[in-house]
């Protein structure tokens, strides 16, 4: 549910965007492509806020943008 939220955030194509972009990066910066993918914004936050609970209630938009490479 946090990944749909972010879909709203960015007009969905946005999101496909931005986690291509951010993997990319992460393939760089990390070569590697496990650590690529941990490291894409947009999961940061699902993984993060994952087990808290009523996350979704006090979330603040775009969120994600915090944890921006």
């Amino acid at each position: 549910t946090i990944h749909y939220q972010q879909f709203l955030e960015t007009f969905f194509i946005g999101f496909l965007i931005i986690y291509a972009i951010d993997f990319v990066i992460g393939l760089i910066r990390y070569k590697s492509f496990y650590m690529a993918y941990r490291m894409i914004s947009l999961d940061q936050e699902a993984y993060m806020y994952d087990d808290v609970k009523n996350y979704l209630q006090i979330r603040k938009r775009y969120e994600w943008l915090k944890f921006r490479p």
